[in-house]
């Protein structure tokens, strides 16, 4: 009987052990996720700016009409 409360008393100790060891594991993990966030966050928005800063883009052919009105004359 003594040796059943002993081992018991082992598993109850090593359980929480385990756990407390987990939490603090945890614990240190979760800044460093918001950095990781942050960072990905920030690179997305630069990666965004390029490339919609290199993109190129065509000017819409100006039509008669418009020519005539301005005093250009035919393109």
């Amino acid at each position: 009987m003594l040796a059943f409360v002993v081992l018991l008393a082992a598993s109850i100790v090593g359980f929480f052990s385990t756990a407390m060891s987990a939490r603090r594991e945890s614990a240190g993990y979760k800044p460093g996720i918001a950095v990781r966030q942050l960072a990905d966050v920030v690179t997305n928005v630069l990666l965004g700016q390029i490339a919609e800063g290199t993109k190129s883009w065509e000017i819409p052919p100006v039509s008669a009409s418009l020519n005539a009105k301005s005093g250009v004359p035919g393109v």
